[in-house]
């Protein structure tokens, strides 16, 4: 199991999707782990312009089958878990 601080990632980038690329490079880096655990504790809402360059990028380069059941989300408020729920919807959908 891999725990991948989301606030950390955050403050060390200033631009959303330098951000997000930096999110997925730790997730691409920790994929044989059992699971994926994305803390996000203290953040508050999640960008689309870090969800594309993250969580989109490895739906386009893995397969959202692949990622699904992976990677959790910790600390995540309704309203994000809400937007990463949509995102993903929309993102899934437009590939299909």
């Amino acid at each position: 199991m891999c725990i991948i601080r989301l606030e950390d990632i955050m403050k060390r980038h200033q631009h959303y999707p330098d951000a997000g690329t930096a999110l997925y490079a730790e997730i691409v880096s920790n994929l044989q782990d059992e699971q994926i655990i994305i803390d996000s504790e203290n953040v508050r809402g999640i960008p689309t312009l870090m969800l594309n360059t993250s969580i989109g990028r490895l739906i386009d380069e893995f397969g959202y089958s692949r990622i699904k059941g992976k990677i959790c989300f910790k600390h995540m408020g309704k309203t994000d878990a809400e937007t990463l729920r949509k995102y993903i919807s929309h993102y899934i959908s437009k590939t299909v």
